[in-house]
């Protein structure tokens, strides 16, 4: 094989789990988005780090495909591949993912590791509301076009589809929900004539969390640590199962 195409492909396997990694971290977190060099920073980071975690096994196997036997190890470097090209990016990645999800919505000062692991603080209120919703909340929504005798007002649900512009955009939002109200703001019923309401950042006068959702209406679904779990568990069974090194050398 011509050594610069090898070279490539070296590079490439040894680059990529830190990028995978990397998106997977940022995964529901808008104010992780930052610009290019510190993402390319971070997923390099992320890349020595699984390399380190790995060396061990893959110095033994670069030891055994010395002599150009690959052939005869072909089976444990499918399962080298899969555990750390695969499996170690997004265990780490999905891991990281929830402990600065976490974080940041706790509405607590971040420690020094959660910056150094690309956590973020909002960067205005706005932001900062939006960062401690969880997917399924619903909010009271008040429009500029309201008066103290008549309000505006709606009740949205901020979903899995919802969408919000981070600072400094303009503070326009996207709810896949939304219900009408009385005067108070109590719910009413949902309107059915609408799939999802955008709301330019002029229209909004203010915006309230609200700690119960309309009564008829299903709870915000889950995801739970199964995938997770079935996950780790694939790849204990993958390690356990690798072919064992062959005595002696050839």
């Amino acid at each position: 094989m011509n050594d610069t195409l090898l070279g490539l492909i070296v590079a490439t396997l040894v680059v990529l789990p830190g990028f995978v990694t990397q998106e997977l971290t940022v995964r529901r977190r808008p104010s992780a988005r930052t610009d290019g060099q510190s993402a390319i920073q971070r997923a390099l980071f992320f890349s020595v780090l699984i390399q380190l975690i790995w060396s061990w096994d893959t110095w033994r196997i670069v030891e055994d495909l010395s002599g150009h036997h690959w052939r005869d190890h072909f089976g444990e470097v499918v399962v080298w591949l899969v555990v750390v090209i695969v499996a170690t990016p997004f265990v780490l990645g999905s891991v990281l993912n929830a402990v600065l999800v976490r974080a940041e919505r706790g509405g607590q000062d971040l420690r020094w590791w959660h910056y150094a692991l690309g956590g973020r603080d909002a960067r205005e209120a706005w932001d900062y509301m939006f960062q401690t919703l969880d997917r399924g909340a619903w909010v009271l929504v008040r429009l500029v076009a309201s008066t103290a005798e008549l309000p505006v007002m709606f009740v949205a649900k901020y979903g899995d589809h919802a969408r919000h512009a981070q600072s400094p955009a303009p503070h326009d939002v996207y709810f896949d929900e939304v219900w009408s109200t009385d005067i108070a703001g109590v719910p009413i019923a949902r309107i059915s004539t609408v799939s999802g309401m955008w709301l330019p950042a002029n229209q909004i006068e203010a915006i309230f969390p609200m700690a119960p959702q309309p009564a008829d209406t299903d709870a915000a679904p889950t995801v739970g640590a199964g995938p997770l779990l079935s996950l780790l568990v694939a790849a204990a069974l993958l390690w356990a199962l690798r072919p064992r090194r062959l005595q002696g050398r050839h």
